[in-house]
């Protein structure tokens, strides 16, 4: 396998649906959500196959030089084999290419402040709620909390995956949404495509994200918000690895452009995390499985996850979120199955049971960037970082 960075910079305004029809419904609106794993998933792997030379292409004649670096052709919702090209995980970036992750959802901030308020870790045992864990995750702050989603940089984030309480946070820095882009909404109009006349129905309003931009290094070059991808293919790609590859391709909904920068990296992505968190392992109480993407809620119960074959004992999640999108196949496209998913950022906590320090650094490392929904795991779902609590 060999790894790749890849930031996207968008060039149009971004379309990035939540599926719901905008047809129905008092509102006629439909909202927006992060772009899922299966858009990352197939923009980065058009835009490789691009680079590779190759035009057109379809299942049927599938080339063997694509086949070479990516695998076989996934015409399926899900797919286990681990022989192909896959998605490790995504986030948002700055115009200054500085990476910002979905914020743990146990660290809490004020809502006028932002000052980091606390980082919740289990407290007590579940007697008697509606939780379905059997841990309750201690509250103490009563001051007023900010609840919409924000991003924390690399810094901050491995301060809460090493155990650290909020007070030994040195410089807390955070992003929210409305810092990468503007959302505008935009008026469309139902069509029947097969008379080329417009339905009769209402106007409805979708969202799309302008990414903000700014001028960056010496060179005063202009750049984008947008994201920053971690991918692997089968091979090292040699066109990419003599430098940075650009690449303009067409990415979300709409068929909205971007500018892919890819960057050939040596070794896996977040190797020098983990080093962290493995000295970290001392005096810990447990492990904290941080949700790096998003996870298809496969089970009907939250407590029916595990890692490892081990039940996780408490959870901080966010908001249930739902994705589909559009499948390829021989005969044509059709629409993905509708997904439920724990949002990125959700955390899981697990308390040791006696393990040794040789078993808590292996479950650390074998686990690492893995995911908790193996079957859609190649598309990027249900990445994970682990960390300690204390």
């Amino acid at each position: 396998m060999h790894y790749y960075n890849v930031n996207l910079e968008p060039i149009d305004p971004m379309l990035f649906g939540d599926n719901r029809m905008a047809r129905e419904g008092e509102d006629h609106i439909l909202s927006s959500t992060m772009p899922s794993p299966y858009t990352i998933y197939g923009a980065v792997g058009n835009a490789i196959i691009n680079i590779l030379g190759v035009k057109k292409l379809s299942q049927k004649s599938w080339d063997p030089e694509i086949q070479h670096y990516l695998g076989e052709f996934i015409d399926s919702d899900k797919y286990t084999k681990e022989n192909v090209f896959q998605i490790i995980g995504y986030t948002f970036k700055d115009s200054q290419d500085k990476i910002w992750y979905p914020a743990p959802k146990n660290l809490l901030i004020d809502k006028d402040s932002f000052y980091p308020l606390e980082i919740m870790t289990p407290g007590e045992f579940n007697i008697q709620s509606s939780c379905p864990f059997p841990m309750l995750l201690s509250k103490k702050s009563k001051d007023s909390i900010f609840e919409e989603d924000f991003f924390v940089d690399e810094n901050s984030l491995k301060e809460i995956l090493c155990g650290n309480k909020v007070g030994k946070i040195s410089d807390l820095k955070i992003k929210l949404k409305d810092d990468f882009y503007l959302e505008e909404y935009r008026t469309g109009i139902g069509m029947d495509y097969h008379r080329n006349v417009v339905k009769k129905t209402i106007l409805f309003s979708r969202p799309y994200w302008r990414f903000h931009t700014a001028i960056s290094g010496n060179e005063l070059n202009l750049k984008s918000n947008g994201f920053s991808v971690w991918c692997q293919t089968l091979k090292q790609i040699k066109s990419i690895s003599t430098g940075e590859h650009n690449q303009i391709n067409f990415f979300g909904g709409d068929r909205r452009r971007s500018i892919f920068f890819f960057k050939d990296i040596a070794t896996k992505p977040f190797d020098d995390l983990l080093k962290e968190v493995l000295t970290s392992i001392n005096d810990s109480k447990g492990l904290i499985v941080y949700l790096l993407t998003p996870l298809p809620m496969t089970t009907k119960k939250l407590n029916e996850l595990s890692l490892n074959a081990q039940k996780f004992d408490a959870a901080a999640i966010g908001k249930s979120q739902y994705i589909s999108g559009w499948l390829h196949k021989i005969k044509g496209q059709r629409p993905r199955k509708m997904l439920r998913l724990v949002p990125a950022g959700s955390v899981f906590f697990y308390l040791w049971k006696n393990e040794t320090y040789e078993k808590k650094k292996n479950l650390i490392k074998n686990f690492w960037l893995n995911s908790l929904s193996p079957e859609y795991k190649v598309f990027g779902f249900g990445r994970i970082l682990i960390g300690v609590w204390k």
